[in-house]
């Protein structure tokens, strides 16, 4: 799933119905960054979400200490489903 806020971004991607859950991996140098301005996606065009926390872990790890930030239903504001889950 990918958020980001509404109008911002257009992907062609259909909105999604997200799961109660959310993961966001995240390298442990990052988290301070994200306590002060959020999550954001730097020269991405969308911040990534994982439905299941072995990929959230996954994706802090590319970058150092893997950290996970859970995301409830109804704090992210548009999920939108990528071909890759």
């Amino acid at each position: 799933m990918s958020s980001h806020p509404e109008g911002a971004v257009d992907l062609g991607l259909s909105p999604a119905e997200p799961p109660a859950t959310l993961y966001h991996g995240t390298a442990e140098r990052f988290i301070a960054s994200i306590k002060e301005s959020g999550s954001r996606p730097g020269a991405r065009k969308h911040v990534r979400l994982s439905s299941d926390l072995d990929t959230a872990v996954r994706g802090g790890a590319r970058h150092g200490a893997p950290v996970v930030l859970t995301v409830r239903k109804g704090r992210c504001f548009i999920c939108r489903k990528t071909v890759s889950g």
